[in-house]
């Protein structure tokens, strides 16, 4: 279930966020559930997956934070797709490669 908060708790609640448009990581986050969500006056406007304590990713219409990279979030979505796609893998397998698959994309974004 999704908390509802306001911009500026995620803004104090996180250093790192992650700002990517809406369904640029649909594949890697395929079985990740939002933790997050806000709303403005026409309606919802991102979704937060919280990764850790540190670190957040906003995705959607009006998603916020500093940390972008068009390149490397389509390069790990086409991986992702990949293994969501591959019907010889199990669920189970497919949460595995893909939890270690967002860890490598979070690591790479945040060296950039």
């Amino acid at each position: 279930m999704k908390i509802r908060v306001k911009e500026k708790e995620i803004k104090e609640g996180f250093k790192n966020i992650i700002c990517i448009g809406y369904c640029d990581l649909q594949y890697l986050l395929y079985y990740k559930g939002a933790d997050f969500y806000t709303v403005g006056v026409y309606g919802w406007k991102a979704d937060f997956y919280k990764i850790n304590n540190n670190t957040i990713i906003s995705t959607g219409y009006q998603p916020m934070g500093t940390i972008r990279n068009y390149e490397i979030n389509r390069k790990y979505d086409d991986k992702a797709r990949k293994i969501v796609c591959n019907n010889n893998f199990k669920y189970e397998t497919k949460i595995k490669k893909l939890d270690n698959l967002l860890k490598k994309y979070i690591d790479e974004m945040m060296e950039v």
